[in-house]
């Protein structure tokens, strides 16, 4: 055996050998519950912020314009994270480990350097930002102390969300769902502690959230230090090579641009819910998305889990796995989403309510979230479907099902819809976005399971 052979047996040969249900199952349930911890955590983050004396929904407002500013940084993360452990696993499928552990090191390195950067130029240009994503006189004072805080530490977020990908694709989902479980979960203690103990008000709202990432951050490095994980983060691999760095990016693009596009989206669609329905239109939808981000989430941590083993079985050659594990992970998605559609019919109110007890404020989001809402079911379709093209390896198709959605179809459709039915066209836009994707979507995935089918014959008279 050489060196650069991973022996059979291994943790990582699991993945293609064993059951396709039960290993998707391993991976994706750790993922999911781990996904659902972060995105209850940022509910309880506007849940404090939203009932704190003082803050309302003003705070919840500079939180909103805050979001996507904060959604670049993620975005970069994940285009190292997402991108690098998609390109780990294709690795580790074809026994190459010395090539996996390169892979690890550049994206390492690459999510450190690139969130410094960032930090520096986004506090150069801070008021100018906040500014363009919607804050105004009234908010601004609070969204700038917010970010200032976060921003100054976003060395600690990219690591605390690059690591997760890389240790599920190292065959420990397990652990990375705790690094998710640290940082979510000190965060909460920390918002209650900084926001109603010591009434620290946004300053403690972003000073909790720096602690849970720092938190996790060293959680997710320490793992590929130690002796637990497969795959070692060794210095000599953190040496850039441009060539990697660009396959990695190419890989992770989609990822990146899913967050940009989130960004851009909330420009235009703050901007134009502050023209059409004023802060508790801006506050409401905030609101509304969070709430989506956690129905959502568990399609998301699905995905996560089907990509390590659709990356292993593609650098293997095992085509009908990679089919089963597409069609299963597509089937466990739209029931989650199914699930989270029929709360938003049953308790609208309740849902909203959690978020703030202004009148006009639920008054709004309870009429909002059933239209925001509508095709929320086709949602796990468009996320498994983007997520398998960057699996494989090709990253271009990912990428438009990924501006589908957000750039290519939903903020047209705002601008388009709002000049003419005002803010019941914005919240219109979301429905038919999604519809369109979907089928797009499914477009795509018709002539991959084609492809895959012929592949496999091919393969079986070879």
């Amino acid at each position: 055996m050489t060196q650069k052979q991973i022996s059979r047996g291994g943790t990582q040969d699991r993945l293609g050998t064993k059951n396709i249900g039960r290993l998707l199952a391993e991976f994706s349930i750790p993922a999911t519950i781990a996904m659902l911890v972060n995105a209850i955590y940022n509910m309880v983050d506007r849940m404090f912020i939203g009932n704190a004396e003082g803050l309302e929904s003003i705070g919840l407002t500079a939180l909103t314009v805050s979001f996507p500013i904060m959604m670049i940084m993620m975005g970069l993360a994940l285009m190292f994270g997402a991108g690098g452990a998609a390109l780990f696993s294709i690795r580790l499928g074809e026994k190459d480990r010395e090539g996996a552990e390169k892979v690890l090191g550049n994206a390492i390195m690459m999510i450190f350097i690139t969130a410094f950067v960032f930090m520096v130029l986004a506090l150069w240009n801070l008021d100018s930002l906040l500014w363009l994503f919607g804050a105004r006189e009234e908010s601004m004072p609070y969204a700038k102390e917010y970010m200032s805080i976060i921003l100054y530490a976003a060395v600690l977020q990219g690591p605390a969300m690059g690591c997760n990908h890389f240790m599920r694709a190292d065959g420990s989902p397990k652990t990375a769902m705790v690094s998710m479980f640290i940082g979510a979960g000190f965060n909460i203690i920390f918002d209650y502690i900084f926001i109603f103990i010591f009434h620290m008000g946004m300053t403690g709202a972003a000073l909790a959230t720096v602690g849970g990432q720092g938190l996790s951050a060293i959680w997710g490095i320490s793992y590929f230090l130690s002796r637990r994980s497969n795959m070692k983060l060794r210095l000599k691999n953190m040496r850039l090579k441009a060539e990697l760095v660009v396959k990695i990016i190419l890989a992770g693009l989609p990822s990146f641009v899913n967050q940009i596009s989130a960004s851009v989206l909330s420009l235009v669609l703050n901007n134009s819910l502050r023209i059409y329905g004023g802060d508790v239109a801006i506050g409401g939808i905030g609101a509304i998305t969070s709430l989506q981000q956690l129905l959502v989430l568990p399609t998301i941590g699905i995905s996560h889990g089907a990509q390590p083993i659709i990356g292993y079985n593609r650098g293997a050659g095992k085509y009908r796995r990679i089919k089963e594990t597409l069609a299963k992970a597509i089937l466990s998605a739209t029931v989650v989403a199914l699930l989270g559609f029929t709360a938003t019919r049953l308790w609208p109110e309740a849902l909203i309510g959690f978020f703030g007890k202004e009148e006009k404020f639920r008054e709004f989001g309870t009429k909002a979230i059933g239209v925001w809402m509508l095709m929320l079911p086709t949602i796990g379709t468009q996320i498994i479907g983007a997520l398998y093209f960057q699996a494989v390896g090709r990253p271009k198709i990912s990428l438009v099902l990924t501006l589908s959605r957000q750039i290519l179809v939903l903020l047209p459709m705002i601008l388009i819809l709002s000049r003419v039915f005002g803010l019941m066209g914005i919240l219109a836009a979301a429905p038919i976005s999604d519809a369109i994707s979907f089928l797009l979507t499914g477009s795509f995935l018709l002539v991959e399971l084609k492809r895959l089918t012929r592949m496999e014959r091919e393969k079986q008279f070879h």
